[in-house]
């Protein structure tokens, strides 16, 4: 059997040559844009003379681990930590970050792209000692269908949800239907209808396979699921597992038994550091090897300490979501009003690294989707201008709550505090009353924001899980009642008829035309589409730094 690659698309770019990722000095990205490569430097496996430098990775990470549970997490830090112990079917290729063999060595569609027969690897153990046959995956994909209610509606970006819309709460509105096991190392899945990423969707971390003993467990626990880190630790069949949870952070250790070249990293110690200036302090001492997240203002110190970059593809969108069943912002004008109000400039210059771009669609340039419709005005409206606007489209001056996240920084937000302030002052100064709400990420700020039903506006952002051109208008508007207030029928419709496309230019008209119909509606504003970049130490090679954030450390290597 073949494998059969992810379809295509003819306007993805590739990344830039490695050679443009080596040792960076981060001045150059402080002056102007890094080149886009999405691929880590490759590593060779050390030859027979070589001696392999072996040590634990010290990695700093800017927010805390919230869960080690695939099933739920949904954070940026919960999965890089879970990607280390735990593999899913399908993985990325790290240069483009397009599907490549992971669990399954091959894959083929069958019954007109409904279903999607997978063979597995052989010999692979997870941590418990228990085999990988196509019984763990059946059980791990009904372990994810099956999740209480009261679980997905406290995690409702889950994976699971964003690629088969329900669970077995909602059975009626899920696309999926089960897994058949035709050999003990073939396995069939099945949906109710075609969906073009399918593939590509199955590298998403929310799909890793967990041992069969603790699948059965976890949906033992029923309604009472713990998530915390220090309730559950996965056993995966990845190269490292989990050997300690501390407040300070989590520690791995390695596990060589599935992996073909030597892994140089004994075990990795994550460790937590909101502030910019302490991940750097760290790193510059020693006591980390390596960060996620630089910033803006680290640029000259990195430079002149000749530490190492890693820049990723753009592959993330900031946004601000508007809830159209508020009162002041059930008038379309009102928010059609809004995204000429606030401008993305100050936002992309005082905040992100060079390279980043403002965002004028839902669609990172990457995806190639022509629609350009939430660009900022060449003559932006005065102030006076837009109060007399939004006056006639019917805003009286009601007031309205800005919900915003507090505390650890996120790729789409580094600074967010500074972020609500240049946004809440651009819509002040058009006349609307801005009642500030901030609520912490870590108390939970996505659930929080979603059941607060007086929210007018809220600041918000999405990581690209897979390269698909439906990725983040999908994830984002499919269920556009439950985060923007929008009821769209024909918005929901065509977004699910995108879906059973298999041309892939058929698919990209189809979603210029979502493209166009999102910015009638305005359920929110694009804002930026950011480079962000990971900082080591010179000693340190191999780092990965993939545009859909699949970064596992098991190629790093020591000088």
């Amino acid at each position: 059997m073949t494998e059969t690659p992810a379809p295509r698309r003819s306007t993805e770019r590739a990344g830039s040559p490695v050679s443009r990722r080596r040792a960076l000095g981060l001045a150059a990205l402080a002056a102007s844009a890094p080149a886009l490569a999405g691929c880590a430097p490759k590593v060779e496996p050390p030859s027979s003379g070589a001696r392999l430098v072996e040590r634990r990775l010290r990695f700093g990470l800017p927010a805390p681990v919230f869960t080690l549970d695939p099933a739920v997490a949904d954070d940026i830090e919960s999965q890089r930590v879970i990607r280390q112990c735990v593999q899913t079917l399908i993985g990325t290729d790290p240069a483009t970050g397009a599907s490549a063999p992971r669990l399954a060595t091959s894959y083929r569609l069958l019954d007109g792209g409904t279903s999607v027969e997978l063979r597995l690897r052989s010999g692979v153990e997870f941590h418990d000692g228990s085999r990988l046959t196509a019984a763990a995956v059946r059980d791990t994909f009904e372990r994810l269908y099956h999740l209480p209610r009261e679980v997905y509606t406290a995690h409702p970006s889950n994976d699971f949800r964003s690629l088969f819309r329900a669970h077995a709460g909602e059975a009626r509105s899920s696309l999926y239907v089960g897994c058949d096991i035709l050999a003990e190392d073939v396995v069939v899945l099945k949906t109710t209808e075609r969906i073009a990423g399918l593939v590509p969707a199955l590298s998403q971390i929310g799909f890793g396979i967990l041992s069969p003993a603790q699948t059965k467990a976890r949906r033992a626990e029923g309604a009472g699921l713990k998530t915390a880190p220090q309730d559950f630790t996965p056993s995966g069949t990845g190269p490292f597992a989990v050997s300690r949870v501390s407040e300070k952070g989590v520690s791995l250790t390695r596990f060589q038994k599935n992996q073909s070249t030597p892994i140089a990293a004994t075990g990795i110690d994550f460790s937590v550091h909101p502030d910019e200036w302490e991940r750097l302090s760290a790193l510059m001492s020693g006591k980390i090897d390596a960060f996620d997240l630089v910033t803006p203002r680290m640029a000259a110190t990195l430079a002149r300490n000749a530490q190492h970059l890693q820049t990723r593809d753009p592959y993330s969108l900031l946004y601000l979501g508007m809830n159209a069943a508020h009162p002041a912002l059930k008038s379309r004008q009102v928010r059609q009003l809004v995204a000429q109000i606030v401008t993305k400039q100050q936002l992309v210059s005082s905040q992100f690294l060079s390279g980043t771009k403002i965002a004028e669609s839902f669609f990172p340039p990457r995806l190639g989707v022509n629609n350009k419709l939430f660009t900022d005005p060449e003559v932006p409206l005065t102030q006076s201008d837009a109060q007399d606007a939004l006056h006639k489209a019917g805003y009286r001056g009601e007031e309205v709550e800005f919900v915003y996240p507090t505390g650890s920084p996120r790729i789409y937000l580094p600074y967010p505090e500074k972020a609500y302030a240049i946004v809440a002052r651009q819509l002040q100064a058009a006349g609307i009353n801005i009642k500030p709400v901030p609520i912490p990420w870590s108390e939970g700020f996505t659930t929080q924001m979603l059941r607060r039903r007086s929210r007018g506006f809220h600041l918000m952002g999405l990581n690209g899980g897979f390269l698909d051109p439906g990725y983040f208008v999908n994830a984002l508007f499919m269920n556009a009642r439950e985060e923007f207030g929008l009821d769209s029928p024909e918005l929901t419709s065509r977004l699910s008829a995108a879906l059973a496309i298999a041309d892939p230019d058929d698919r990209l008209a189809a979603y210029e035309k979502i493209g166009n119909l999102i910015a009638h509606a305005v359920p929110a504003v694009p804002l930026v589409v950011p480079v962000s970049a990971l900082a080591s130490a010179p000693d340190v090679n191999g780092l990965p730094a993939s545009p859909v954030l699949d970064e596992v450390f098991s190629g790093v290597r020591f000088s």
